[in-house]
């Protein structure tokens, strides 16, 4: 049986990192593969705990399929961040997604 399952925070635990402020963050990106559009965010701005919470659906489709992306993204081309560097350990947690529809009391 498949489950759907709910990204409830995402955590990196950054021992170093350069090239990233509150100004230019790093960013990390979840999402389901091929629903960029949907993904849950991570800002790093410095080392440290590093961590956001996030209410990210992870839900079967046609295929049943749920492939998770994780990447570093940089959305603008102005003041962008493409040579910064993070390292450490990265913290996806989240919950089984339970439907509650025809339950009955």
């Amino acid at each position: 049986m498949s489950v759907d399952f709910i990204i409830t925070s995402i955590t990196l635990n950054c021992t170093s990192a350069t090239g990233v402020s509150a100004n230019n963050p790093g960013i990390i990106r979840v999402y389901k593969e091929g629903y960029e559009s949907s993904a849950a965010i991570l800002e790093v701005e410095n080392v440290g705990a590093n961590t956001q919470t996030v209410s990210l659906s992870i839900l079967g489709g046609t295929a049943d399929t749920r492939t998770v992306i994780v990447d570093a993204y940089d959305p603008a081309s102005a003041n962008a961040n493409n040579t910064c560097t993070m390292k450490g350990t990265l913290t996806i947690s989240g919950r089984p997604k339970i439907s509650t529809s025809g339950a009955t009391a």
